[in-house]
Parts: C-alpha cells; sequence; structure tokens
C-alpha cells in the first residue's frame, strides 16, 4: 500500500496503473482467499484501498496449485490429477518454502472448473482487474484426470474456467 500510494502521488511522472500483490500474501498455495499473518486485513482490503487511490489492483496467483498444506488439498484432494495408483500427483519442488508437495487442480473436473469460476468472479467483485498466473503448467501435468480426453483438452477447460470468473480483467501468464 505504501508503493501504491507513492505511486498515485506521482501519476504525471509515472505512467503506471496496476499495483499487484505479489506472492506471499496467503496462507498456502491453493488458499488464495485466506492470507497470512502479514495480511490481517485479507486482500479485499488492499484491493479496495488500491481502487481508491485511482489504481488498478493486480494479484499473482498461481490458479493450479495446491500446496499438501493447503485447506483446498486438504478438502479437495479428488480434485487433483493423480498418479497411476489413483492417488493425487505430487510435484516436488525443492526449491520453494515451505518444502511441501505442490498438486494440480484437474481441469477437466466439473467442480474444479466451477471452483475456478467462483475464485475468479469473487475476486474481480473485489476489485482486482489484473491478474498475473503462475506455474501454469502445471494445469497440463501428465497423469489421470476426472474426465476423458488430452491433458491439453483439461488445460484448457481450466483456463476457460479462469475467464469465465475474470471476464474483463487483464490476464498474464
Amino acid at each position: 500500500l505504501r508503493q501504491a500510494k507513492f505511486i498515485a502521488a506521482r501519476k504525471d511522472e509515472l505512467p503506471l496503473d496496476v499495483v499487484q500483490l505479489d506472492d506471499g500474501y496467503c496462507a498456502a498455495y491453493g488458499d488464495w482467499l485466506s492470507p497470512n499473518d502479514r495480511f490481517p486485513g485479507g486482500v479485499e482490503r488492499v484491493a479496495s484501498e488500491i481502487k481508491s487511490l485511482g489504481l488498478t489492483p493486480g494479484l499473482w496467483l498461481a490458479p493450479f496449485v495446491a500446496q499438501a498444506d493447503s485447506e483446498l488439498f486438504k478438502t479437495h484432494p479428488e480434485w487433483m490429477v493423480r498418479n497411476e495408483d489413483g492417488l493425487p500427483l505430487a510435484w516436488e519442488v525443492d526449491w520453494a518454502e515451505p518444502k511441501v508437495p505442490w498438486y494440480a487442480l484437474d481441469g477437466s473436473h466439473p467442480e474444479v472448473q466451477a471452483w475456478l469460476t467462483g475464485l475468479f468472479a469473487g475476486l474481480r467483485k473485489m476489485g482486482f482487474g489484473y491478474f498475473k498466473l503462475d506455474f501454469l503448467f502445471l494445469g497440463m501435468l501428465r497423469g489421470q484426470r476426472a474426465k476423458p480426453g488430452t491433458r491439453v483438452e483439461a488445460y484448457r477447460k481450466g483456463l476457460a474456467a479462469i475467464r469465465a470468473g475474470a471476464r474483463d480483467a487483464y490476464l498474464l501468464g
């Protein structure tokens, strides 16, 4: 918010209109609406304050990712791409903190599609008009999916669900 205020005070000299809240605000990847201790007011408050400065609020997220310790993964392991044994397919991330496996949401799953659309529609309602989408390749991991088709088809369905919720927002992949 300090940076947003700095930019807003210098609109004539700084041709910027988007202020993006980047990685580090959520409790776990997948729990995009659950802030960590550094954001007690949540992302909606941040979006509101940025918007009140005449700027466009932006948000970083990895829409196909659920960390092992996320509520999303704990509540809906059936939404994940699966390995040959039918278990959620873990993608080991040795450079991230905390060192927990990441799982990929299955874009072919109708409930995942509905969740993605609802997530982005809710973020748009909060005022976010720009989304930086990271780790999109996880939506195309090789593995078993809920519905028949290729992993590319599942990925496209997931992206279509995101676009449906994001509506006219700017999406950066």
